[in-house]
Formats: structure tokens, C-alpha cells, sequence
């Protein structure tokens, strides 16, 4: 009975851990989802801006058709004509100006609303992801106390040891592409501030953060259930080795991520370097 009772802690633990992570891959997608939902938003506010301008520039020019056309048709001098032409033209090029002034100043709002909003979103992400984690390694932590006396020493330094050196390997993968995400983020920053567009490589970017938090999650669920399934049977380690595996699997999609995510940043590059050289 003892045996049994070990077994089914672990196997719960297991699955409590499966079902954390996919709860936050789940959320991770109503996220992105959302932000799906900004842009598109963004971009239909944008695109009647800029139709509400073009429908009023087309009135403007017909006003001044119209007038100028009833101006030539009037009994008054061809000096006085002349004048009055000019004082329309002058008006309706003020009216256009002042149009197009309007209609950026409106677009730009617009785009930082949007901006706002994702970062927003942004933000909201990890810290459904940093709370999610947490609950799972305080409830981990928590039980562990409780099955660490069940197992045995010999087992438990044995698998420790082995998933200690996944363990690392996973979290040298980790900080590397951490220090990537920084170094992109750094580089994004510096081509919006020069004036490049660089919806495509955020958009790249933010998949690759993504899938970098998914990774972190299961490289943390692999080693909170180290210790707890040190003397499992043999189908719990199995197990076991079914996480390690789902780790490593989202490490390398985060890399993949990552890669597509640089690589799209090459052809960026080199206006803002010609730029800073310039200067």
C-alpha cells in the first residue's frame, strides 16, 4: 500500500503539472489572439481616417470648382474675377493643408493607441505567466516536502543528479536566448527610432517570446517533478522522460523562433547603420 500511495502522488503531480502548462498555453493564445484583435482594430480605425480625409479633399476641391466656375460666370471685371479666383484658390489650399495636418495628427494617435494597447497586452501576459508558474512551483514545493521522505537516498541523488544536468543544460539554453531577446529588443527600438517599419519582425518577435515563456514553464515543471519521481516505478519515470522531451521539444521551437526572428532583423540593419554613420 505504501508503494501504491507513492505511485499515485507522483502520477498526480504529474498531471497537475500537464495540466498547468497547458492552462498556460491555453491563456497564451487568447493573448495573442487579443492582440490579433488590436491590429486589426487599429488598422480599420486607420483606414477610415484616411477615407473620411480623402472624401473631405474631394469636397473641397469641388467647392472650389464650383465657386470658381460661378465666379467666371458673374457680370464683375476680369481684375475683379481674377482677384476673387485667387482669394478661393488660396483658401481652399489652406483648407487642404489644414486637412492633411489633421489627418496625420489623427493617424498617429491612432497608431500610439495601438502601441499602447499592445504593450499593454504585453504586459498582461507575463504576469498571467509569472503568476501561473509561481502557483505551480509553490505547489510543487509544498508536496515536495511531503514525498521527499518516501523516497529513497541512493534513487533520489541518482535522478537529481541526471536531471540537475538536464536541468542546467536546459537553463544555459535559456539565459542565451534571453540575452538575444534583450539584444532584439534593443535593436527594434533603435529601428522604430529611426523611422523603420518593423511590424513584420515584432510580430516574429513576439512569437518567439512566446514560445521562450513556454519553454521556461516546462523546464521548470521538469524539475520541480526531479525529486518527486526519484523511486517511481518505471512507467512514472517514463514519464518523467515524456516531460524532459516536451522541454526540450519547446526550447528548440523558442530557437527556431528566435532564429526567424534575427534573421528578419538582418535587412534591417543596414539603414539605421548608414544613418548612424552619416551622423
Amino acid at each position: 500500500m505504501k508503494g501504491i500511495s507513492i505511485k499515485v502522488a507522483t502520477v498526480s503531480a504529474f498531471s497537475l503539472a500537464l495540466l498547468v502548462s497547458t492552462t498556460i498555453v491555453s491563456a497564451e493564445a487568447t493573448v495573442m489572439e487579443a492582440r490579433k484583435d488590436i491590429r486589426q482594430a487599429s488598422q480599420q480605425e486607420r483606414k477610415g481616417i484616411r477615407e473620411e480625409n480623402r472624401n473631405e479633399r474631394i469636397g473641397i476641391r469641388k467647392d472650389a470648382r464650383e465657386n470658381i466656375k460661378n465666379i467666371r460666370s458673374s457680370s464683375s471685371t476680369r481684375d475683379v474675377k481674377k482677384d476673387e479666383i485667387k482669394k478661393i484658390r488660396d483658401e481652399k489650399r489652406d483648407e487642404l493643408r489644414a486637412n492633411g495636418s489633421s489627418t496625420r495628427s489623427e493617424l498617429k494617435d491612432s497608431r500610439e493607441k495601438m502601441i499602447s494597447a499592445l504593450k499593454e497586452n504585453t504586459e498582461k501576459m507575463k504576469a498571467d505567466i509569472k503568476a501561473k508558474r509561481e502557483a505551480l512551483q509553490a505547489k510543487f514545493k509544498a508536496e515536495k516536502a511531503v514525498r521527499k521522505e518516501k523516497l529513497t537516498k541512493e534513487k533520489q541523488v541518482r535522478v537529481l543528479d541526471r536531471m540537475n544536468n538536464i536541468y542546467t543544460r536546459l537553463s544555459e539554453r535559456v539565459k542565451n536566448l534571453t540575452e538575444a531577446d534583450a539584444k532584439i529588443a534593443d535593436r527594434i527600438s533603435k529601428l522604430n527610432a529611426a523611422g523603420v517599419s518593423t511590424t513584420a519582425v515584432q510580430a516574429l518577435y513576439s512569437t518567439a517570446q512566446t514560445a521562450l515563456a513556454t519553454a521556461k514553464v516546462d523546464i521548470e515543471a521538469t524539475k520541480s517533478l526531479a525529486t518527486e519521481q526519484a523511486s517511481a516505478s518505471s512507467t512514472s519515470k517514463d514519464q518523467l522522460m515524456s516531460l524532459v522531451k516536451k522541454a526540450e521539444a519547446s526550447m528548440k521551437t523558442a530557437g527556431e523562433a528566435y532564429k526567424k526572428t534575427l534573421d528578419a532583423l538582418k535587412p534591417l540593419a543596414k539603414p539605421v547603420t548608414a544613418t548612424s554613420t552619416s551622423n
